[in-house]
């Protein structure tokens, strides 16, 4: 009956790199070897290209008249690399608590290292993890996670940039709230966030005056038609706001 007389219990394999099953057996008539995981199968000595699917537990049979079975576990090793950085909250603004975490993937195991801006930090004991408890300006910059193990090295760098949605923070008129016809009439809109946030205008007419930079609508003789609501909008990637006043001839603003 056939045995298999040479066969390891496991293997380790390099994405890449060609490789084979060397499992031996006895029996007469010579017995053939195959080794099978799922619905693949490859005879022994038979030359192949390892890929990282190829991980796994196989069944080696030597088969004649009669068959003999050893289980072969596969590993297959290859070079790390970094799939993500991820900044946690992904909101974040000055005196927050701050983590980036680098996820990376590799057998064996990588190594983590980081190369950071010369301030305060913490790393977990994986060196996964990078935390900074009090974000300050002297945190913002360029944070790369170095992986590596015996077959390679990889690496990706994540910008720490204040993230702040933008809020407006003032939201005024001149001269007052009485707004009589003929008069002249200043709207101010100021808003803060990081980036700093892109100021917008949504107005009932369009013959008025606008500062290069949003902040300010001017109208020059107030008139009927000039009466409505004027909405101001700031915005940046990582939000927006709005606030709005109702103008009314001879009235006051109402803000919502």
């Amino acid at each position: 009956e056939p045995k298999i007389t040479d066969c390891p219990d496991k293997l380790v394999w390099i994405e890449g790199k060609e490789h084979s099953f060397y499992c031996r057996a006895t029996g007469y008539p010579l017995p053939k070897v195959t080794c099978a995981k799922n619905t693949t199968t490859y005879e022994v000595e038979e030359k192949f290209t390892a890929m990282r699917n190829m991980t796994g537990m196989y069944t080696c049979v030597a088969l004649s008249f009669d068959k003999d079975r050893k289980m072969v576990n596969v590993s297959v090793e290859y070079e790390p690399k970094v799939s993500s950085i991820k900044l946690s909250p992904p909101l974040h603004g000055e005196g927050d608590k701050v983590e980036i975490t680098c996820e990376a993937d590799g057998v064996p195991d990588p190594t983590y290292s980081w190369k950071t801006p010369p301030s305060d930090l913490q790393f977990s004991a994986d060196n996964r993890t990078v935390t900074i408890k009090s974000l300050q300006m002297s945190h913002l910059g360029n944070y790369q996670c170095i992986v590596e193990n015996k077959h390679g090295t990889h690496n990706r760098t994540q910008i720490l940039n204040l993230a702040v949605k933008p809020k407006i923070s003032h939201f005024d008129i001149e001269p007052s709230t009485l707004v009589l016809e003929g008069t002249n009439v200043t709207l101010t809109c100021d808003a803060s966030g990081s980036p700093p946030p892109v100021l917008s205008w949504s107005i009932p007419v369009s013959n008025v005056q606008m500062s290069d930079d949003k902040r300010t609508v001017k109208i020059w003789g107030v008139t009927k038609r000039h009466m409505g609501s004027y909405t101001c909008k700031s915005q940046n990637e990582h939000g927006s706001d709005t606030q709005s006043g109702h103008l009314l001839l001879a009235g006051k603003w109402k803000f919502c």
